[in-house]
């Protein structure tokens, strides 16, 4: 996953030089990766919502839908003549 993939990837020390102004990029992109890596994790946790919520409703649906087909051909099976 992404946020994974993201998390492996460290920072370090002198990933930009060695002068104190690439100290500074180098706090400021770790910063930066930890934030995205959290919005990831969010994300992730709001989809997999969606999709838990989406598959009840989808069950839901799919049962009064039977349910309702049954009940029409119930309906009709006392109207037809004999």
């Amino acid at each position: 996953m992404a946020r994974n993939h993201l998390r492996s990837v460290e920072v370090t020390g002198g990933m930009f030089g060695g002068t104190a102004v690439t100290a500074n990029a180098e706090a400021v992109v770790s910063r930066a990766r930890e934030r995205h890596a959290r919005a990831l994790d969010d994300r992730h946790r709001s989809l997999a919502w969606i999709g838990e919520n989406t598959a009840a409703a989808t069950t839901a649906l799919g049962k009064a839908d039977q349910a309702g087909a049954g009940a029409v051909r119930r309906g009709n099976a006392f109207d037809r003549p004999v």
